[in-house]
């Protein structure tokens, strides 16, 4: 997803829960997620190429860091993994098909307005159906150019994750982006082996 789409998610869904200096060290931590070394094998940190277990995992894993780190005196390290964790969450809903296949589910081929949609039906986060695009690499990233991006789509798979982002869920979630906070993704992801759930996580200014 888009830097600046992921910027505007977290100002969403955080501003006046947490302070300016949290919200600033978090969204720092959320778009280095996207920095080259985590975007080389590290599938898991974006739930591409398949990677929904590890993506899970992942999730588990950061929610774990926070209450040890804020209990410790050390709320940087929870703000950190708190951003981190927010990144991964909000790839989830962009780089599979799980909108694709939510919408899918409606009846008679409607497709309600993006606020209508369920984030968590576990029939779809546990589906064998559930699919993410591969970054394929460095052809992934040039399609992403503004102008001359265009141009590369051509080159690119079908099951690549540039060609889902442009269509499908990649545009659904871009106006979910564009919702009131409450509509937003999830705040605060907590993960069991087959389910996310979510609430706001508040910081003291």
């Amino acid at each position: 997803m888009l830097v600046a789409v992921h910027v505007k998610m977290m100002h969403l869904a955080l501003d006046g829960l947490v302070s300016a200096r949290a919200l600033k060290r978090m969204i720092g931590a959320n778009i280095l997620v996207d920095a080259i070394w985590n975007q080389l094998g590290r599938h898991e940190l974006h739930f591409d190429d398949n990677a929904i277990e590890g993506g899970y995992a992942y999730l588990a894993e950061q929610r774990a860091c926070i209450r040890p780190a804020l209990e410790s005196g050390q709320p940087e390290a929870a703000w950190d993994a708190f951003g981190r964790l927010t990144h991964t969450a909000q790839d989830f809903y962009s780089h599979t098909n799980y909108v694709d296949l939510w919408t899918a589910c409606q009846p008679d081929g409607m497709i309600p307005p993006a606020s209508q949609i369920d984030p968590l039906d576990d029939m779809l986060l546990n589906s064998p159906a559930l699919r993410s695009g591969k970054p394929y690499l460095p052809l992934g990233l040039l399609s992403f150019i503004p102008l001359v991006g265009k141009w590369f789509d051509g080159l690119m798979p079908a099951d690549s994750h540039a060609i889902r982002f442009k269509s499908g869920s990649g545009i659904i979630v871009r106006r979910i982006a564009a919702l009131r906070p409450v509509d937003c993704v999830p705040a605060i992801f907590s993960l069991s082996r087959s389910r996310i759930s979510f609430r706001p996580l508040r910081v003291k200014k």
